[in-house]
């Protein structure tokens, strides 16, 4: 007796379906693993490089995984949800402010750093939530204001913030408070916050968690109707988001060994995450690292050689000459010229 040819497709099918859960449940249990030694090839050498140089090269490195580490995180709400916040310094200078009244009050930077993004990323995602309904313009112009409303409570606020003065960070050498002598511990405790950040980039990006984001950025209503639930998303980008920066400003902190309300809640603090991202390229879990590692050490140097305003005229050359040429990131920019160069080859 002869079967169907459907049945036997059917058949066909039903044998190969174990072995296609099979890749693809190895292939979830190996993208993280995967994310490990990618960003050790990254951050490896930086670290390195650091350690070493010179005080002057440790301090550039330092300040490029910073903002590797919290322009990832802000890419995690701004680049895959596609919610524009200009009010990411909000969670770097309250994380600041929070650590620095721990420790001065006898905490170990230890504790107080977990409890403190604890903390954080709880009221930062309550706080966002209503914006929610917010779209396009209306929701960044809405996080634009919260570092401005939280500065001048820093101001007014004395007995923890120090007021305008600002607080400073114990100076006694102490593992426990986070005060060391050489710049090898910051350099070492940075990079690991930085490879956490781009590790978890890099697990959103793979699984179908990043796809629901990347859906509700370009559709919220088709992405609700085929039934990605958009609020439900928008949460776990948030409170990851905000979880890594409050992370990344306990780090930093530290290392600037002072804190007051110009530099915690500055416009400058928020932009910057938002304008390497963008230009390493937005909504891709590599794309804040090479911003940052571009623009922060240029920056460096251009502040040194040429002080004053001329400084600032070539930094801003820079990025024009950035947006011209690689308007899709210094990413998107590289596949699209190795695609052109790589058709170019085939066609000779």
């Amino acid at each position: 007796m002869t079967l169907p040819s459907g049945t036997t497709a059917s058949t066909d099918e039903q044998k190969q379906r174990p072995a296609v859960r099979k890749e693809r449940s190895h292939a979830r249990f190996t993208s993280p693993l995967l994310a490990v030694p990618l960003a050790s090839c990254v951050l490896v050498p930086l670290l390195a490089f650091g350690l070493g140089g010179h005080a002057y090269i440790a301090g550039i490195v330092i300040e490029t995984l910073f903002w590797i580490a919290a322009s990832s995180a802000w890419n995690i709400l701004g680049g895959y949800t596609g919610l524009i916040s200009l009010g990411n310094a909000l969670f770097l200078g309250v994380s600041s402010y929070a650590v620095v009244f721990a420790v001065n009050h006898h905490w170990s930077w230890w504790l107080a750093t977990p409890l403190t993004v604890l903390g954080v990323t709880i009221v930062g995602t309550l706080l966002l939530y209503p914006g929610f309904r917010l779209r396009g313009p209306f929701f960044s112009l809405a996080t634009f204001a919260l570092p401005l409303i939280a500065s001048t409570v820093a101001v007014y606020a004395k007995p923890v913030t120090g007021g305008p003065e600002g607080v400073t960070w114990p100076i006694n050498p102490s593992a426990s408070q986070f005060v060391f002598v050489t710049r090898t511990p910051y350099l070492l405790t940075i990079g690991a916050i930085a490879a956490v950040a781009l590790i978890v980039s890099l697990y959103i990006d793979r699984r179908a968690v990043g796809r629901s984001m990347r859906a509700v950025a370009d559709d919220q209503t088709a992405a609700e109707a085929s039934g990605v639930p958009s609020t439900r998303i928008r949460l776990i980008a948030t409170a990851l988001s905000i979880a890594l920066t409050a992370l990344a400003g306990c780090f930093y902190v530290t290392y600037l060994a002072f804190v007051d309300p110009t530099s915690a809640f500055s416009l400058d603090m928020s932009l910057k995450v938002v304008l390497i991202a963008i230009l390493g390229g937005l909504g891709r879990p590599f794309g804040p690292l090479l911003g940052a590692v571009v623009l922060i050490p240029a920056d460096s140097w251009l502040a040194g050689s040429y002080p004053g305003g001329v400084h600032v005229l070539l930094y801003a050359c820079l990025l024009m000459a950035l947006v011209l040429f690689l308007p899709q990131g210094l990413i998107g920019g590289g596949r699209q010229l190795i695609a052109t160069a790589r058709s170019r080859w085939e066609k000779s």
